[in-house]
């Protein structure tokens, strides 16, 4: 039994290092980045969920809607 233990923790810290690799190679997103990206995506079909998760993470910074142009916020606001 401790051995499978072993293996899952091995497993766990290549998983771990690979997200490490993975996000020290990718630069970032910027808000202006994600605002295009959620601009772009408003008006397709199945992108909904992914566009509410972008929405919420730049919701967390304060009033994130004040920053898109007004047709935008308010179509964002609508789908909310």
């Amino acid at each position: 039994m401790g051995e499978h233990f072993a293996d899952v923790i091995k497993a766990m810290r290549f998983v771990e290092n690979s997200l490490q690799t993975l996000c020290d190679a990718h630069p970032g997103d910027t808000r202006a980045d994600l605002q295009d990206l959620i601009q772009e995506r408003l008006g397709s079909i199945g992108w909904e969920k992914w566009s509410e998760l972008i929405r919420e993470q730049l919701g967390s910074a304060n009033g994130y809607l004040s920053d898109y142009p007004e047709e935008i916020g308010e179509e964002i606001g609508e789908r909310k």
